[in-house]
């Protein structure tokens, strides 16, 4: 009976449910320095400060319409071309808006979520570039189980002529709760802990491990 729960999570719609719940990991940022005024044009770049209220407000739409799935306007603070990790493997990186959407779309249909931010640390990338690290909290609750987690955002964000956009995100957390609500999920995540579904299903194995996944190791961000 296990073995058709886990064959069952195995279907390209379950793996992708799964990986809902990840952990991304990157090396610790420089202090955020003062950037004179005079050395981007004023179009592109008015000093730290100013930067900085510009990119927070993207972020504040970034968790209101997620937490409200206003998809469109989501997606639209991407750049076309963006990349989304939400685990620490490549396999776990997803390439280009409209995928990006489309994933969290699958993933979020049946939750109801809460995202918050605080905390930015900012480091100037270039001209019009900038890579920010957020703190961060969410829980996120579906039919199958409840996850509460902490840690970071690192986010790239560049200057568009529609104003400033993301070019690529990647969460890591340090810290998850997750709390099985199905005897299904409750078997599977058994089967992960005692070393059984790595032989049943190792892709179910690999991306449970991923979800689940916290801590850094040294060197890295953030």
């Amino acid at each position: 009976m296990l073995r058709s729960f886990v064959v069952s999570l195995t279907s390209p719609a379950a793996i992708l449910y799964l990986r809902a719940i990840v952990s991304p990991v990157r090396e610790t940022a420089p202090t955020p320095k003062q950037v004179p005024r005079e050395s981007y044009p004023p179009a592109v770049w008015d000093g730290t400060t100013e930067v900085l209220e510009d990119v927070v407000g993207v972020k504040s739409r970034y968790c209101r319409f997620l937490d409200t799935q206003d998809w469109a306007r989501w997606s639209a603070l991407f750049l076309p071309d963006a990349t989304l990790q939400m685990g620490p493997s490549q396999e776990a990186i997803v390439h280009g808006r409209d995928e990006i959407e489309a994933l969290l779309r699958s993933q979020l249909r049946k939750a109801s979520t809460l995202h918050q931010v605080r905390d930015p640390e900012l480091r100037e990338e270039g001209l019009g570039r900038v890579r920010i690290i957020w703190r961060m909290k969410d829980r996120v609750e579906t039919p199958l189980y409840l996850l509460e987690g902490a840690g970071f955002y690192d986010d790239v964000y560049v200057q568009t002529p529609e104003g400033w956009r993301i070019e690529s995100l990647r969460l890591h957390r340090t810290k998850v709760a997750f709390t099985p609500k199905s005897f299904v999920m409750k078997s599977v995540l058994n089967a992960h802990r005692n070393g059984l579904l790595r032989y049943l299903s190792p892709s179910a194995d690999r991306t449970l491990g991923e979800a689940l996944h916290v801590g850094l190791r040294p060197g890295q961000r953030p």
